[in-house]
Parts: C-alpha cells; structure tokens; sequence
C-alpha cells in the first residue's frame, strides 16, 4: 500500500517532497508540490500520442487534459489515505513475520525482540508474560537454527512455512518454534477488512432460504466448509474427487446423529 501510493503521488508531486515527508504527512491536495503539466507522469503510449502535432499545437486541449489529469490523481489519492490508515503501527510491524526476515540475523540489529508486536496483539497473547516470553525467546533463537532446505523452499509461501516449522524436533526438544509457529499464523489470519465476513453472511443466505429454514449449524458449517474445499482443489463440484478419508466419514454416526441439539442453554445465554 505504501509502495503503490508514493508511486501514484510521484506521477504529478515533487518526488523529493513524497521521500522527505512521513507517508501519514503528505497532503496530496498541497498544490504547492505539484509539478507542472508537462511533467506528469502518465505512461511511455500517452508521451507518444501527445508528440503527434495534431495534439502538441492543441495548446487549450493539452492543458484541459493534464488539469483533468491532475485531479484525478489527487482524488485518487486523498481515496486510499481515507481507506488505508497509514498511522496504523501494526501493519508495518507484520514484515517481522516474513520468513525472510524472520530468519535473518541483520534483522535482529533492529529487532532484536517481537515484544512491539506482541504488544499490538493482546488477544493473541492473551497478555500472558509466560507466552510472551516463550514466544520471544523462539524468535531470537530462529536465525541460528540450522533449516533444512526443504522448509527453505517455502520462504516465498509464510504460511506454510510457519506450518511446517512448527512441526519440526529437536534433538530431544519436542516442537522448539511451537509457540513462535503459532503465533506467526495467527497474525495472518487476521482479516484486514470485512470482506470475507460479509462473502460468509452471504453465503448462508443462500443456503438457509425459507424452505430450508430448519437446518442447524452443523448442518450449514458442513455446507460452507465443502464449498470452500471444493473452490480449494477444482474451483468446482465437476471434476472433484472427494479423498477416501472423506468417503469413510460419511457413516450413519456422523450423517445422522440425534445428539445434535442446537439451542442454547439459559446459563450459555
């Protein structure tokens, strides 16, 4: 996000006032850092055509054409500082989980602990000293922990690399990055906006209609997941080949059990 908003500001701001100013300070209204018309960026194809004499000699319809330019630029903009918070300390701080720079010991001369992040993430540490604390050691043990090649092939893939991390032995020390591991894919699970809530809630609108109003969570949670499977491994019902671990587990004991009670106690209410 950071990347792609300098980038779009450079186009018709003075680079040296994008790089010199905090990202939260720069005001892409500030018409005093615009450049002029004829330094605009806009792509090798639109350079080309302005060169075309029938446009160069247009002098009023150039100048129309970069202002309209300009403003659609700041408004873009001023739209992705509105939607993305660039205050947001805890965004930037998520790099640290990058297996790139998780292994590395340079990182380590500026963040020689995660206790910064493990502060912005009390639900995930549940303010537990001991957690925390073994969670920090697991980081600054990391770089000097000898990766096996086949783990190294997934520095580009986060969070099957914290997987497979997370399953590794030690000599007698079962599990050493466990609580690390953890806490690494717990951070990438975190929804950065609403939209995979909403797809849900939309999703079982579909599936709980009036004539199916009747079916309990089990039920629609069953439904859900099988979509997702299925989108996972063939993005469609086609040509999926269901693993023989599924098939088994469509008995009578889970398909239609009479255990299942979907309401509420008064003491859960």
């Amino acid at each position: 996000m950071v990347g792609t908003f300098k980038e779009l500001l450079i186009c018709f701001m003075d680079p040296n006032y994008v790089n010199k100013t905090p990202i939260n300070e720069i005001n892409p209204e500030n018409s005093r850092h615009y450049l002029p018309f004829t330094q605009i960026y806009l792509g090798i194809k639109i350079m080309k055509e302005v060169q075309n004499p029938k446009i160069a000699n247009n002098k009023h319809m150039l100048e129309d054409f970069y202002s309209r330019v300009q403003s659609f630029f700041k408004i873009a903009c001023m739209q992705l500082k509105k939607k993305y918070n660039f205050n947001d300390p805890l965004m930037p701080a998520i790099k640290l989980m990058d297996p790139k720079i998780a292994l590395s010991i340079e990182t380590r001369k500026e963040n020689s602990s995660l206790f910064f992040l493990l502060n912005l993430l009390p639900r995930l540490t549940k303010l537990n000293d001991d957690l925390m604390q073994s969670i920090d050691n697991e980081w600054r043990q990391l770089p000097h922990f000898n990766i096996s090649t086949d783990l190294l092939n997934y520095l580009d893939q986060p969070d099957i690399f914290w997987y497979n991390l997370s399953k590794i032995q030690l000599g007698n020390q079962e599990f050493p990055f466990i609580n690390l591991s953890n806490f690494a894919l717990e951070v990438f699970s975190l929804p950065h906006s609403n939209v995979d809530c909403e797809r849900v809630f939309s999703k079982v609108n579909l599936i709980k209609v009036k004539t199916r109003n009747k079916l309990n969570t089990d039920t629609i949670q069953g439904c859900l997941l099988a979509s997702q499977e299925i989108k996972i491994k063939n993005n469609n019902c086609v040509n999926y080949i269901p693993p023989k671990k599924m098939i088994n587990l469509m008995n009578t004991v889970n398909l239609y059990s009479k255990n299942t009670n979907d309401e509420f106690s008064f003491e859960q209410i």
